[in-house]
């Protein structure tokens, strides 16, 4: 219950402040000084990993629906993050404090000088090992939130240049019918883009 009330503070501190950087360093000054332990210091960790992520969100309101995605896949890669690491969590707070011994000599359970390289090497073990865990399921990652956020009929998936080819940039003849091709490609896509706006406007 402790650690869900301090990664919930993590959260909320980190929305109004509007960057995890300043809290996380807010929450190595309060465990330093004694104000929370070392396993609360870390839980808030947690909850400032989710928090900011709505920064991206934030910024995603006025943007493209693959800029929305994006941003929604920050948020649910940290709550697969967190989900997974409240069920190993004390597990990774001894692992971390052992590394902190390591590092400086003390343990951040009865040492403040340990605090600062214990919580980073939890912080920094935590988005590796989640990294990791969801490298391998990025194609159904993506299919995932193109469900939450699905495509519209005329949203291309893949913007690049159809006719140019690198191979045959030095022979000028193709090239300018390539160029000719590209631009009449070009061509389709604004009047597809012009007849948009009715809509855009509505």
């Amino acid at each position: 219950g402790s650690v869900l009330l301090f990664t919930g503070a993590g959260l909320l501190i980190t929305l109004l402040v509007q960057s995890s950087s300043a809290t996380i360093a807010l929450t190595m000054v309060m465990c330093h000084n004694g104000w929370i332990s070392y396993e609360a210091a870390a839980a808030m960790v947690l909850g400032e990993n989710i928090g900011t992520t709505v920064t991206a969100n934030i910024a995603a309101i006025i943007a493209n629906r693959s800029a929305k995605r994006l941003a929604l896949g920050h948020t649910f890669f940290n709550i697969f993050g967190v989900v997974w690491m409240m069920v190993f969590f004390h597990f990774f707070v001894r692992l971390s404090a052992q590394a902190a011994i390591l590092i400086t000599g003390y343990s951040p359970f009865n040492n403040p000088e340990a605090v600062p390289a214990g919580l980073s090497v939890f912080h920094t073990g935590f988005n590796i090992i989640n990294t990791l865990i969801l490298a391998g399921l990025i194609p159904q990652y993506k299919k995932l939130l193109e469900n939450v956020i699905p495509l519209r009929p005329n949203e291309k998936k893949n913007f690049r240049l159809r006719y140019f080819r690198p191979g045959f940039m030095s022979m000028s003849g193709i090239g300018l019918l390539q160029a000719r091709e590209e631009i009449l490609l070009f061509g389709k896509h604004v009047a597809g883009m012009f007849s948009l706006i009715p809509e855009y406007l509505i």
